[in-house]
C-alpha cells in the first residue's frame, strides 16, 4: 500500500504525525527569547561595571604615581638633605595608608632617607642594584612601576619609583619628572630617586568592593595571570595563578581587546558570564564574573515547563512516527549511500529502488546522473591535461592568486624563478615567496587594477635576483576563486648582457687611459724638446695628433661618466646658484664662437636673483653644451636666443635657434647614448653622440626635465625645467653635508652632437 502512495501523500501523513512541531517551536522561541533578553541585559550591565572598575583601578594607580612625582620634585626632597626631606616624606606616608616604605636615594644609589609607616630605617643601605633604581636612572628616565610581588604576610605589593630631576630652565617646571608622557630624562639630568612600596590589599575595599547583581564579583590579575585582589581573602592569599582559567586566559591572549562579555567557565569551574578590561597604567586585567545560573534562572524555569508539555505530547505519537518514517527513510538511505559513493569518485555506482513514486523517479534520475558525470569527468580530465601542457610550456611565468593573496595556480616558469616545483607553491602567500623592488626600493604591485610594471627586480628566498617585467590582470567574480593573474616576463639574460656592456665600456675606457696618457706625454716631450729640430709640416702633424688625443681623452671621460649614469653612481653637490648670472657667464664664454660664425647670440630674462638648488659646474656644462649645439647647427648669419622665465615653482630656460633643425623621426631617439642625427648635418661633423644623453641625466638628477621641439630647416628649441630654490632643502644640505669644493665630473660635452 505504501509503495503506491505519492510522495505528497506520505508527507501529508508525516505532517499529521508531527503536528506537535508548532508546539515545540513555540516553546523553543519562548525559551530563546527569554534567554536572549536576560543575557542582553546582563551583558550591557556587566560591560558598564567592568569599564567603571577599570577606570577606578587606573585612577587609583595614577594617583599613587602622580603623588610620588609631585613629592619627588619638591625643593626639600631634591636637596637630598635628610633634615629637609624628612618632614615632606613623613607627610606623604601619613596621607596614604597604602604606602608601606619610602626610600630617598642619591644618583649613586646611596640611601638618604628610608622609613616605613612607623619608624625610620637605617640609611647605610645602597639601592643601586634594585630594578626600580636602575630602570628610573639608567634605562628609561621615567617613573617605574614594578611587577606585583607578595609580602611575608601574603599581601600583594608593588614598588613605584620616580626620578629627581635637575631643572635647567623655567620650562622644565611644566614637565615635572615624566608627568608629560613624551618627557624622558637622561641620566645626567637625574639627581636621585624616590622609591615607595605600596600594599594593594586596600584595592578591593577601596576600589572593587562594589559588586554585581546575582552574586557576581570582580577580581584583578597581573600580566602573568597571578591573582592580585579577590573578594575571598583566603583564596587571594594562596597566590594562585589563574592563567589557565578561561576568563583570565582570554585576557592574557588579547589584553587590549575589551570584548563584550561571554559565557565561560570560571576559576571555580562554574558556568559564568565573564568580561575583562585592561588597566592601562599597569597592564593588569579586571575580570568580572556573574553566575549563569542566576542570570538564566527565569529562562530555565520556562524551559522546564515547555519541555514537560512537549515530552508528554511526543510520547503519544512516537509509535506511529516509527512505522511511517521507516517506510519513507529506507529508500532515502539507499540514495544517501549511493551519493556518498559518488562523492568518493565511484561513478559506476547505481541505486536499486523498486517503488513507483517520486523517490523511484529520483533513483532513476540519480543513476542517469552518475553515468553522465562519468562521461563528463573523462572529457574534463582530457581538457585539463591539454591546459596543463600548454601552461607548463609557456616561457613566461604565470601565477594565479585568490582574494587572500595565496597562490592557487603556478606554471613551471614561475616556479623556476623560486627554484621550486609548481605543486610546492600552491596555498602559499605570494608576498612571502616573491620579493619585488623597483628603483632599489621595496615594491608591492596593485592586484586590483590591470597594470604593466616594467623593470622590476625579483629576489627569491634563495637570494637569487631576476630582472623582470610584470603584468597584473584582475579577474572579476571568478567562480573558481581566482582574484588576479600575474604574468612574469624574465629579462634577466637581457639585463645581464646590458650590464656586461656597461662593464665592458667602463673597463675599456679605464684601460685606454694608460696608453693614451703615455702617447700624450711623448707628444708633449717631442713638442717641447729643444734638442729636436722639427719642420713646420711635422709640427703641424704633431699638433693634429695632440688634438686627436684630446678628443680621445674627452671620449674616454664621457664613456666613464656614462657608465656611472648607468650604475646610478653619478652624484652632485648642490648649492645656492644664481641661474641668471650663470647663463650670462656661459654666453660670454661662447660669444667668440658665435661671432666667428657671424651668429647673433641674445639673452632675454632677469639678469640676477633667479636661484636654483644645484651644482653650478655641472649645470654650466649642460648649458654650454646646448648653446654650443645651437651655434654649431645654425648657419652663418643665424640667431641663437637664450630665454629665462619663472613660474610659481619652476625655472624655465629655453635655448632656441633658427638652424637646420632635427628630423621628426630622430626626436624620440635624441637623448639616447651614442645616437647621432645623420640627416641634414654638415659633412665631416664630429661627436660622440653622448652630449645630450649626459645633459639630460644631469638635469634629471637635479629633479628637472630636458625636452626639445624642432622643425627641420626651421630650427630647434631645447627647454630646461628645474624646481625653484627651496630654502628648507638648502638648510638641510648645509646641516647634513660637510663643506667641500665642487669638482668637475670629467665629462666633455663640447664636441658632442644631437
Amino acid at each position: 500500500m505504501m509503495l503506491t502512495l505519492k510522495i505528497n501523500q506520505k508527507l501529508l501523513l508525516l505532517l499529521l504525525v508531527v503536528s506537535l512541531l508548532p508546539l515545540g517551536l513555540v516553546n523553543l522561541y519562548w525559551y530563546r527569547a527569554t534567554q536572549s533578553s536576560l543575557r542582553s541585559e546582563a551583558v550591557d550591565h556587566q560591560k558598564i561595571l567592568t569599564n567603571s572598575a577599570v577606570y577606578r583601578v587606573n585612577q587609583y594607580m595614577t594617583d599613587k604615581v602622580n603623588a610620588l612625582i609631585i613629592h619627588s620634585q619638591t625643593a626639600a626632597v631634591r636637596s637630598l638633605s635628610p633634615t629637609n626631606a624628612h618632614q615632606d616624606l613623613s607627610s606623604l606616608i601619613k596621607q596614604d595608608s597604602d604606602i608601606q616604605t619610602l626610600t630617598l636615594a642619591n644618583p649613586d644609589g646611596q640611601v638618604v632617607i628610608s622609613m616605613d609607616r612607623n619608624s625610620d630605617l637605617p640609611t647605610t643601605a645602597n639601592v643601586s642594584d634594585q630594578d626600580a633604581f636602575r630602570a628610573t636612572t639608567f634605562l628609561s628616565g621615567r617613573e617605574y612601576i614594578s611587577p606585583v610581588s607578595f609580602s611575608d604576610r601574603g599581601h600583594p605589593t608593588i614598588t613605584i619609583a620616580a626620578p629627581l630631576v635637575k631643572f635647567t630652565s623655567g620650562q622644565d617646571l611644566l614637565n615635572l619628572s615624566t608627568a608629560n608622557s613624551n618627557q624622558v630624562r637622561t641620566p645626567q639630568q637625574i639627581t636621585g630617586v624616590l622609591i615607595e612600596t605600596v600594599d594593594l590589599t586596600g584595592l578591593w575595599q577601596g576600589v572593587l568592593s562594589q559588586g554585581t547583581n546575582n552574586g557576581g564579583y570582580m577580581y584583578v590579575v597581573d600580566g602573568e595571570g597571578t591573582l592580585i585582589t579577590y573578594p575571598d581573602v583566603a583564596f587571594q592569599k594562596s597566590h594562585q595563578n589563574l592563567s589557565k582559567s578561561p576568563a583570565v586566559n582570554a585576557f592574557l591572549k588579547n589584553p587590549e581587546a575589551n570584548p563584550n562579555p561571554k559565557m565561560l567557565t570560571s576559576e571555580k569551574g562554574e558556568s559564568v558570564l565573564s568580561s575583562y578590561s585592561m588597566v592601562a597604567r599597569t597592564n593588569w586585567g579586571v575580570i568580572t564574573i556573574e553566575p549563569a545560573a542566576a542570570i538564566f534562572a527565569l529562562a530555565n524555569h520556562v524551559a522546564v515547563v515547555g519541555l514537560s508539555i512537549f515530552a508528554i505530547a511526543a510520547l503519544l505519537v512516537a509509535t506511529i512516527s516509527y512505522f511511517v518514517s521507516r517506510q519513507v527513510t529506507i529508500p532515502i538511505r539507499r540514495l544517501a549511500a549511493g551519493t556518498a559513493l559518488i562523492s568518493q569518485g565511484r561513478l559506476d555506482t547505481r541505486v536499486a529502488i523498486d517503488s513507483r513514486d517520486e523517490i523511484g523517479t529520483l533513483a532513476t534520475s540519480f543513476n542517469t546522473m552518475a553515468h553522465n558525470l562519468g562521461v563528463l569527468l573523462q572529457r574534463t580530465q582530457a581538457e585539463s591535461n591539454k591546459a596543463n601542457i600548454i601552461l607548463g610550456n609557456v616561457s613566461e611565468g604565470i601565477v594565479a592568486i585568490n582574494i587572500a593573496g595565496n597562490i592557487i595556480l603556478a606554471n613551471r616558469a614561475a616556479a623556476e624563478l623560486l627554484g621550486d616545483l609548481p605543486p610546492n607553491l600552491i596555498g602559499k602567500p605570494l608576498a612571502s615567496l616573491y620579493h619585488w623592488s623597483m628603483d632599489n626600493r621595496p615594491f608591492s604591485p596593485s592586484l586590483t587594477e590591470q597594470e604593466f610594471y616594467p623593470d622590476i627586480t625579483l629576489t627569491n628566498s634563495n637570494h637569487r635576483i631576476y630582472y623582470i617585467d610584470m603584468m597584473i590582470n584582475p579577474v572579476a567574480d571568478d567562480p573558481t576563486g581566482i582574484h588576479a593573474i600575474i604574468t612574469i616576463i624574465d629579462k634577466t639574460g637581457e639585463q645581464e648582457l646590458e650590464n656586461m656592456k656597461v662593464d665592458f665600456v667602463s673597463m675599456a675606457a679605464h684601460e685606454l687611459r694608460t696608453p693614451l696618457t703615455a702617447i700624450r706625454g711623448y707628444l708633449d716631450l717631442i713638442t717641447h724638446d729643444e734638442t729636436v729640430s722639427l719642420s713646420d709640416k711635422m709640427r703641424n702633424y704633431i699638433g693634429n695628433m695632440e688634438a686627436s688625443s684630446m678628443q680621445l681623452v674627452s671620449l674616454i671621460r664621457n664613456l666613464l661618466n656614462v657608465s656611472r649614469v648607468e650604475r646610478n653612481e653619478l652624484t652632485i653637490s648642490r648649492e645656492k646658484v644664481d641661474w641668471a648670472k650663470t647663463l650670462q657667464k656661459a654666453m660670454v664664454d661662447l660669444q667668440f664662437t658665435a661671432e666667428t660664425k657671424s651668429i647673433t647670440l641674445t639673452y632675454e630674462g632677469p639678469v640676477s636673483d633667479v636661484y636654483l638648488l644645484a651644482e653650478q659646474i655641472t649645470m654650466l656644462e649642460v648649458i654650454n653644451n646646448l648653446i654650443s649645439n645651437a651655434i654649431n647647427y645654425t648657419d652663418s648669419g643665424g640667431k641663437v636666443a637664450v630665454k629665462l622665465r619663472q613660474t610659481d615653482d619652476k625655472v624655465i630656460t629655453e635655448i632656441s635657434d633658427n638652424g637646420i633643425g632635427i628630423p621628426a623621426n630622430s626626436l624620440e631617439h635624441l637623448f639616447t647614448k651614442f645616437y647621432r642625427v645623420r640627416s641634414g648635418l654638415p659633412s665631416g661633423s664630429g661627436g660622440t653622440g653622448l652630449g645630450l644623453y649626459i645633459s639630460k641625466s644631469i638635469v634629471e638628477l637635479h629633479g628637472g626635465e630636458l625636452t626639445v621641439t624642432s622643425v627641420e630647416n626651421e630650427g630647434s628649441t631645447f627647454s630646461i625645467v628645474l624646481p625653484k630654490f627651496d630654502e628648507a632643502a638648502y638648510n638641510e644640505i648645509i646641516r647634513t653635508t660637510p663643506n667641500r669644493l665642487n669638482q668637475k665630473h670629467g665629462w666633455t660635452t663640447k664636441n658632442t652632437t644631437r
